[in-house]
């Protein structure tokens, strides 16, 4: 048994990161259209550059994973189209359907992160 054993994770970081590959790979395919894996993962680098994030939140490997797992649940279709390569990824009705309840989720916990997070007023004696 260790002296010091590690410290224990408070978040899910596997999670975290795959949902959010999720989502931005969901949001790319609804907005901008089929894509192949690399493309995904260039608009999104680029969405991400453009909100004043160089950093993804997850990694690139992660994106490519999650894209197996989505095209599996039925949520993306992969096909390879004549001329390209590699699969092209395309929106699925239940991705859309996922996406917005996803959007939504996120977008709710966003707003209680903030405003747990924003200065409060001194209480007036």
């Amino acid at each position: 048994m260790p002296r010091f054993p590690a410290q224990p994770q408070l978040f899910d970081l596997a999670g975290f990161e795959a949902e959010a590959a999720q989502i931005a790979a969901l949001a790319s395919l609804a907005t901008e259209g089929p894509a192949t894996a690399r493309e995904l993962l260039n608009r999104i680098s680029r969405a991400a550059a453009v909100a004043g994030e160089p950093v993804l939140p997850f990694k690139h490997a992660t994106l490519y994973a999650v894209l197996h797992e989505l095209e599996f649940a039925g949520a993306i279709v992969g096909s390879v189209w004549e001329g390209i390569p590699r699969r092209v990824y395309s929106m699925a009705t239940q991705g859309r359907m996922w996406l917005a309840q996803a959007q939504e989720r996120w977008r709710a916990a966003h707003l209680v992160i903030r405003a747990a997070a924003a200065p409060r007023e001194a209480a007036t004696l």
